[in-house]
């Protein structure tokens, strides 16, 4: 059972004894019938009753109860299986306090509540305490403040907390953000929505799930004031809100969607209706856009209905699904999109069809199902992104200058945090006073960050160093940073290693607490306690045994979970309850537990084991651990466009086409030109090995207006058998005009060299920071070419703001200075921009300052197009 509930939540009772409540939770008597009914179908269908509240808990109010159904009827499934009901009690009546004590909370309207103010999951983080904590650090920070206000200073707050940096796709929680001090656009977001939502104010998270002008994706937050959604950049405060450094990317974009909690019927266009969520589109609220409607017929010609209709975003080098809709019995669907290219994706039953579309101009299509596995070809795509129209809110020189004042000291009181943190020096004195001689454990503590504490306790606890050193190299540098000592103590103390495995084998795949993106826990101990002795043996014997035991005793339910969310090993046995995904986690992590060998299969999704030495493939639900037989794909390249090493996710990727059905095969992101990373060389040039399959290989060059030049070739993998492919990066005509010019004694310096390249950065801002992170990936390629190179930036005090030590290998010849001579609106009046003040602001110029290259704001890809820009004209 999971309701342990009394000191838990009497505890808490007094927050809303004392003063009146509304009877009701959902006022609307129809629709709290509603709720009522799916609270009770879910119940009765997810096969776990116990682990649901009962229909009379002591203690609780009418308004709690029905708060709680609502609840419970649209969380996934790993929230209710991993918390218990006491948990959620608490998040009720903080809510109910903050709505009580605020002034907009009394009038605010119901459907708001629901499902932007109560829901405590944002996203794919793990649930913890942050609704009490942020309420208590803000409520008398907004007192006295008009709902405008207290939102704009809410994001004030978040900032102290955290800055932006990136990080890998697991999403840290709102205080493990906080403890960290910065985190991604995600996890910036999720901490900022969590922090609204803590004081009354409806939130939600906006994603823009992938760019159409540049690659990568962003989040950031809407909230409900005054009668209207507005929205900011999470942790990235301005003086008004529908403000951020985004407005103009956001204008060129395709798609925006934001999830929101339980059956939700507002006014905008409705993507997907889940059983957990409702997916919203809000692409109107930032950009020009238009529907189109895709009609899926048959080779005959006959209408297909439930056709799986993907609408497709060039990005990262892949067609990437941005929206999935089933078609309706008169085979058609539909989709509000930015005025752009988008490729549409229809697939039923194993026969798919594709066509490129441009929003605005096809209204209505009708793409053909056909069964064409198999069928080799080759296609090229040409792919424009929506052109930039935005409109900017009226900011006051007072309200900026007042701004730049806050963030700054707000950036000091988090640099003050951030100084209690251990670095190399003051790790390495500590392990020195504990008696600990592998100083190798400094780097780990350095990289902890504001969980220091934690890592310090399992160093201390350990008996064996090595080993536990040996545990720290398998976590990512955000493991370390939010890792608890009792899960890494558990891992360390109850992994055994069986006669035969190789070291390796054992700190990779036995000892590691990581398996896949999940909420890390201590799940090793309770697994050697409580499985079965009969399994344990018939598993060690042979792990096919705990592939018939999970086909035999867990439950599939891929609907009531979230993708993104994994449940917990541990969680999965208790309930006898999972989806696929959380099933290939449990199935790992019991194997570890017993010192075998098992792993998720990064590229292919595969979950492996060793047995008897071999690598072998545990096909849950299937009844099979057979292995599927591969062949080698290689490819041949000519070098073009300056590129001598096409970089996977960048120029090109591989997906195998399933059931009809694009899946990427994901390789290592790290830098290919320093070993690191999947590239043409390491990855094509000599072959890799592949299932036999179909396949797609997509490639592209992206050119400075955002514009992609595509290939895409399909191709056979069969046993045993070599396929060869060319890899094809198509490039533009090459062109040499002027784009623009300033006087000629604003350069920063006379340079001997044909070009020079010249940047204002905003100190801090996420856009400048992706821009030099870009350009740091080609430093000593900028750096052999040996031009000038001059940073700049708008004020000292945005100087000051600066770190030069979070981005390393930037080219070393960089001159980094104040922009005196007011370059920055030189240029601005030179391109003609829409908005002189959006940085960063990228330049090539000659010495007779005629510019040849320019990019504003928010870029991907900018290092590598600084370096063909400048390459190029070096070798003419």
């Amino acid at each position: 059972m999971k309701e342990r509930l009394p000191i838990l939540f009497l505890l808490a009772y007094f927050l809303t004894s004392c003063f009146s409540q509304p009877e009701h939770f959902i006022p609307d008597n129809q629709y709290r019938q509603f709720v009522e009914t799916d609270f009770e179908s879910r119940v009765n269908t997810t096969g776990i009753p116990s682990y649901f509240p009962t229909k009379s808990i002591k203690g609780l109010s009418r308004y709690e109860t029905e708060a709680l159904h609502f609840l419970y009827a649209y969380m996934p499934l790993c929230d209710i299986i991993d918390h218990d009901t006491a948990y959620f009690i608490r998040q009720i009546r903080l809510t109910r306090q903050a709505l009580h004590e605020m002034p907009w909370g009394k009038s605010m309207d119901n459907s708001l509540i629901r499902h932007f103010v109560l829901p405590i999951r944002v996203n794919n983080e793990p649930l913890d305490e942050a609704r009490a904590f942020c309420y208590q650090e803000l409520k008398s920070r907004i007192q006295g403040l008009s709902m405008m206000e207290a939102a704009i200073e809410v994001n004030h707050w978040c900032h102290e907390k955290v800055s932006y940096t990136p990080s890998d796709g697991r999403t840290s929680s709102p205080l493990q953000s906080i403890r960290t001090a910065y985190g991604r656009c995600g996890e910036e977001s999720t901490l900022c929505v969590a922090a609204m939502r803590s004081v009354g104010i409806p939130a939600r998270q906006v994603y823009v799930p992938r760019w159409a002008h540049t690659d990568d994706n962003h989040a950031w937050v809407e909230v409900w004031v005054d009668g209207r959604w507005h929205f900011l950049g999470a942790c990235e405060p301005e003086p008004v809100l529908d403000l951020g450094w985004f407005n103009a990317p956001a204008s060129r974009s395709l798609l925006m969607h934001t999830k929101v909690f339980g059956h939700y019927a507002g006014e905008e266009e409705i993507l997907n209706q889940e059983q957990n969520y409702t997916e919203i589109n809000v692409i109107n609220n930032y950009a020009p856009c238009d529907q189109i409607t895709v009609s899926v017929n048959d080779e005959e010609g006959r209408p297909v209905s439930g056709a799986t209709v993907e609408f497709k975003i060039y990005n990262y080098a892949e067609f990437y699904t941005a929206v999935t809709k089933r078609t309706s019995p008169e085979g058609t669907t539909s989709l509000t999109a930015g005025l752009g290219d988008m490729m549409i994706w229809a697939s039923h039953e194993g026969a798919f069809g594709y066509q490129k579309v441009r929003i605005g101009q096809d209204s209505q299509i009708a793409i053909t199902l056909q069964r064409g596995q198999g069928t080799v070809k080759e296609e090229c795509f040409d792919i424009t992104p929506p052109q930039e129209h935005y409109h900017l809110p009226t900011v006051t020189e007072a309200q900026r200058s007042d701004n730049e004042e806050r963030i700054f000291k707000e950036d000091s009181i988090r640099s003050a945090y951030i100084s209690t943190m251990m670095e190399a020096d003051s790790a390495l004195a500590w392990l020195k006073s504990e008696g600990v001689t592998q100083e190798e454990f400094a780097r780990f503590l350095a990289a902890s960050r504001g969980n220091h504490p934690s890592i310090k306790r399992f160093i201390q606890k350990s008996k064996d160093k090595e080993s536990a050193l040996s545990l720290l190299k398998t976590l990512s540098a955000k493991d370390l940073r939010d890792a608890q000592e009792e899960i890494l103590s558990d891992h360390l103390t109850h992994s055994p290693h069986l006669a035969g495995i190789s070291e390796e084998e054992y700190r990779l795949h036995v000892l590691a607490p990581r398996i896949e993106l999940e909420a890390m826990t201590p799940y090793k101990s309770f697994f050697r306690q409580a499985l079965p002795e009969d399994l344990k043996s018939q598993t060690l014997s042979n792990p096919f045994a705990l592939i018939d035991w999970c086909e035999q005793n867990i439950r599939i339910n891929n609907k009531g979970n979230l993708a993104g969310i994994v449940i917990s090993p541990r969680g999965v046995f208790e309930s006898h309850t999972s989806d696929s995904r959380s099933l290939g986690v449990f199935f790992v992590a019991v194997c570890r537990s017993l010192g075998i060998p098992s792993w998720i299969d990064e590229i292919t999704g595969k979950i492996c084991y060793l047995h008897e030495n071999k690598v072998c493939e545990a096909k849950l639900k299937r009844n099979s651990a057979t292995a599927s037989q591969q062949g080698t794909l290689r490819a041949f390249y000519q070098t073009s466009g300056g590129i001598e090493n096409p970089k996977y996710y960048t120029h090109f990727t591989i997906s195998k086409l399933e059931n009809g059905m694009c899946k990427l095969l994901t390789y290592d992101e790290g830098d290919a030109d320093m070993g690191g990373g999947a590239s043409y060389k390491n990855l094509l040039r000599q072959g890799t090995r592949l299932d036999e399959g179909y396949y797609m290989l997509v490639s592209g060059t992206r050119q400075l207006n955002g514009k992609v030049l595509c290939s895409v070739t399909f191709f056979n993998i069969l046993p045993n058998e070599e396929t060869v492919i060319p890899l094809v990066l198509r490039q533009p005509k090459t062109t040499s005009n002027i784009l623009g010019q300033f006087e000629k004694q604003l350069l920063p310096f006379e340079s001997s060299n044909k070009l020079q390249i010249i940047g204002i950065l905003g100190a801090g801002e996420e856009p400048t920071n992706h821009v030099l992170r870009d350009i740091a990936l080609y430093g000593k390629q900028i750096d052999q070419w040996g031009g000038q190179i001059t940073m700049l930036f708008p004020s000292l005090k945005a100087k000051e703001r600066f770190n030069l030590s979070e981005f390393p290998g930037l080219p070393q010849n960089i001159h980094w200075d104040v922009d005196k001579q007011h370059l920055q609106q030189a240029i601005a009046q030179s391109m003609m921009f829409h908005n002189p003040t959006t940085l960063p602001i990228i330049v090539i110029c000659d010495k007779n300052a005629n510019i040849y290259y320019c990019e504003q704001g928010y870029t991907i890809g900018i290092g590598e197009q600084l370096y063909k820009t400048v390459h190029q004209h070096h070798t003419k």
